[in-house]
């Protein structure tokens, strides 16, 4: 709300698949999925919701996929692995901002406010030709990819990181600091581009 003029990156699933919303969730609108996801006790209980109407009418598919996550090969929105960061995400996060911070593609560019988009660190990466994985851990060889992606995005984006900072992205063993770099450029690059869908259920990841 204090910086109107700013983009936040946010890595967790905006949404979920458009038959999920329509059909388990009954929503026809994005703030429909956002009030109907945070409208579960928690984030065991809104994946079991997906699932068990995926399961029961996906033809054997449990994990539905957006379009996007196919495109930047991210899983489900509910998948066992993440569905607690949608879940807190969509219910924690985008829930209470209501019409402080415009959430994109879904509102309008004259809403106002800073703006929230979606991204994906491992895609940010892709779209620079970086590797994605292996990266989090405590080797060398960890380490090693790192400092490779750190020196790529220097070198394609003109990053200037001080070399404090450096150091601690370069040895967070978690991933987590570089993770938020890769947020912050993804969607520093998606300024102006967002694109409005009013009717979109699914969103985009923006990289």
């Amino acid at each position: 709300r204090s910086h109107p003029d700013a983009v936040f990156g946010l890595d967790f699933p905006f949404a979920v698949p458009r038959a999920i919303a329509t059909d388990a969730l009954g929503a026809t609108t994005h703030r429909a999925v956002v009030a109907a996801v945070a409208a579960h006790d928690d984030g065991d209980d809104f994946a079991a919701t997906c699932v068990e109407w995926a399961t029961a009418n996906a033809d054997g598919a449990t994990y539905l996929r957006r379009a996007t996550d196919r495109e930047h090969d991210a899983l489900s929105p509910y998948h066992f692995f993440v569905a607690h960061q949608t879940y807190h995400g969509i219910a924690s996060v985008l829930a209470p901002l209501d019409d402080a911070a415009r959430i994109v593609p879904f509102d309008p560019p004259a809403a106002g406010g800073p703006v929230v988009a979606e991204t994906y660190p491992a895609g940010v990466l892709d779209a620079r030709g970086l590797p994605r994985t292996e990266y989090k851990g405590t080797e060398q060889a960890h380490t090693q990819r790192r400092v490779r992606i750190l020196d790529g995005l220097a070198d394609q984006s003109s990053v200037a990181v001080p070399d404090a900072i450096r150091a601690t992205y370069r040895d967070d063993t978690g991933g987590d600091a570089l993770d938020s770099l890769l947020a912050a450029l993804g969607v520093s690059g998606c300024r102006d581009a967002w694109g409005h869908e009013p009717s979109s259920l699914t969103g985009h990841i923006y990289v």
